[in-house]
Order: structure tokens, then C-alpha cells, then sequence
């Protein structure tokens, strides 16, 4: 399950900031030269703090951080959240959390995703929510996750939705409600998220919340997976392998295998060596056959260590 939302789906966005909100512990404000030099523009000139524009120390920031200036960027964001400025927090609550121009410090993490979050931003919501799902903070609390999963899919966040399906379809934090998870799948996968599209096509494959249908599964997958998600690459091939609301394709299904393949996917992978060794689909290659099971086999998929076992029985190359 994708967890975060992208920090490059952030820096496309703006937001304005308003009101009061929990105050991330304190840090250290030390400027670097050039915001030092800003703000002592700013006092011999007889501005006020008042006349800040938080929004000007922001884009400083964004600046320094598309240039990869971490440390840089992490000072104009610091400056910008002390005035409350949702946009900073919520990039400060993101480069805590993956340790860009700091040390990575989940707390810290969380006390500015929490101060985005009460300031109503939807992004910073299922970010906060993630942190509490995946027990970062040491231990996992699912009610959390789902109360700050659910602001942030009320307000139309298609990852939030997602995860907040995901939350009912595995009873955490909730009483599990297949039904209510796909209608959160639904709400994503019509955003077009892929995550989304391919878990409404796994609950239709499964007749979990929705009647049964292996045709409204096949068109989710290739939904997803036309956009490059791995898990619906390889539900596709295996629909065309079984022929699963399609007739059967081993063509097919060998294309799809290969795309999941490429990405990673250990199934995929033991599939496709499969179909290597028998020629289904492909020429018959045991070379190939080797090095797809290998892959598999390497991340612990124990099909594949058992074909490559078989294989070298066999004769391997041979």
C-alpha cells in the first residue's frame, strides 16, 4: 500500500493559512546567511514582524529545495511555519520524516504534520494518519490513522481514500466492512489514483462489497495498470494466464508479467521464468527462465527457489 503523498505532488500545490494550530516542538531557527540577511533588511527598514510575508520565505525555501539545497530549504521552511504557514509545515513534516537536510526524527514529523493537519490540509491529514498506521512512533495506533485518514477522504484526498478502504477491508482501527472499503476504493480509483483502481478490481475478482465480476475487475486492473502500478500489471497477466474475465492469452499474459517483472514484482517474475520454460506464451529460453526465477527467488518468493531448484535438476541451462 502507497503510503505517502508525494513531496513533488505538494510543491504543485498552495494553500493559505489562517487561524491558530498545535505548535511543533521548538527548533533550532538558526537562519543561514542569505535568510539572515533577509530579515536584517527587513528590521533596518522599520518593517514588522507583522509585514513577514511567510508566503515570500516559503518560495525561498521551495527554491532551495528543487535545487536539492536541503539545509537551506529546511531554514526558509522554518521560518515560514513559525507564521503558521501550512505549505511549510507540511514540507517540514515531510523532510523530518524522510531526513532531507536533517536527521530523520518522526516526532518531529509529526508535530508539524499535526499543526498542518488541525489547519485543515488534507495532504498533511493522511501523511499524520500514515505515521500512526505504520507504528513509526513506536507503537501502531489504527483508531488514529483511520480518524486522520477519514478528514483528510472526506475532504477528497484520493490516497486518504485509499488507505482509508484499505482500513476497512482489513478491520484495523474499524470493524471490517468490505462494503464500506469499496466504496472508499471507488471514490479514489474515479480520481483516477491507480492504487485505488487496482484494489476496486481485486474486491470485484473477489466479490468483496461488490457482486462478483471478473469483466469490472479486468477493466480496473488495466486502468492501473496502464499507468505503471506493478500489482495491477500482474493481476492483469494472471487474468489473461486464467483467462478471468477475458479469454485466454498467454501472449498477453506474458506482456503484462514482464512490465510487473521489470518493476519488481517477485510473482511476476516466477511467472514469467515460467513461462520461459515452457515456451507459453514465449520462445522457450531456459537462460531466461534462470534469470527470472532468480530474481524472484532472490526476494524470498518460494515458487521460484523451487523452480530454480527443479531447473538445475534438470540440467539448468541445458
Amino acid at each position: 500500500m502507497r503510503r505517502f503523498n508525494s513531496l513533488f505532488y505538494i510543491l504543485m500545490l498552495s494553500v493559505s493559512f489562517v487561524g491558530c494550530a498545535h505548535q511543533p516542538r521548538s527548533i533550532d531557527h538558526t537562519t543561514s546567511d542569505a535568510a539572515a540577511s533577509e530579515l536584517g533588511h527587513q528590521e533596518t527598514t522599520g518593517k514588522s514582524h507583522e509585514s513577514v510575508d511567510p508566503s515570500e520565505l516559503y518560495n525561498k525555501g521551495l527554491a532551495a529545495y528543487k535545487n536539492e539545497d536541503y539545509e537551506e530549504a529546511l531554514r526558509w521552511f522554518e521560518l515560514s511555519a513559525g507564521y503558521r504557514h501550512v505549505e511549510a509545515q507540511l514540507m517540514l513534516g515531510s523532510m523530518y520524516n524522510d531526513g532531507l537536510g536533517v536527521t530523520r526524527d518522526d516526532a518531529q514529523a509529526l508535530d508539524f504534520y499535526l499543526a498542518a493537519a488541525e489547519l485543515g490540509d488534507a495532504r498533511a491529514q493522511s501523511n499524520l494518519a500514515d505515521l500512526y498506521e505504520n507504528g513509526q512512533l513506536g507503537t501502531q495506533d489504527y483508531a488514529k490513522a483511520v480518524f486522520w485518514y477519514r478528514k483528510a477522504a472526506e475532504q477528497g484526498d484520493a490516497v486518504a481514500q485509499d488507505n482509508l478502504g484499505f482500513m476497512y477491508a482489513h478491520g484495523r482501527g474499524v470493524s471490517e466492512d468490505f462494503e464500506e472499503a469499496a466504496r472508499w476504493f471507488r471514490l479514489a480509483a474515479d480520481q483516477g489514483y491507480a492504487e485505488a483502481q487496482n484494489n476496486l478490481g481485486v474486491a470485484y475478482a473477489r466479490g468483496r462489497g461488490v457482486s462478483f465480476d471478473n469483466e469490472k475487475a479486468m477493466h480496473w486492473y488495466r486502468l492501473a495498470a496502464e499507468q505503471g502500478y506493478q500489482r495491477a500489471q500482474y493481476n492483469l497477466g494472471l487474468a489473461y494466464d486464467y483467462g478471468r474475465g477475458v479469454e485466454h492469452d498467454a501472449t498477453e499474459a506474458a506482456k503484462w508479467y514482464r512490465k510487473a517483472a521489470i518493476h519488481g514484482h517477485p510473482g511476476a517474475q516466477n511467472n514469467l521464468g515460467y513461462m520461459y520454460a515452457t515456451g507459453e506464451g514465449v520462445e522457450k529460453n531456459n537462460v531466461l527462465a534462470i534469470y527470472w526465477y532468480q530474481k524472484a527467488a532472490d526476494q524470498g518468493h518460494p515458487d521460484a527457489q523451487n523452480n530454480l531448484l527443479v531447473m538445475e535438476a534438470a540440467g539448468g541451462y541445458e
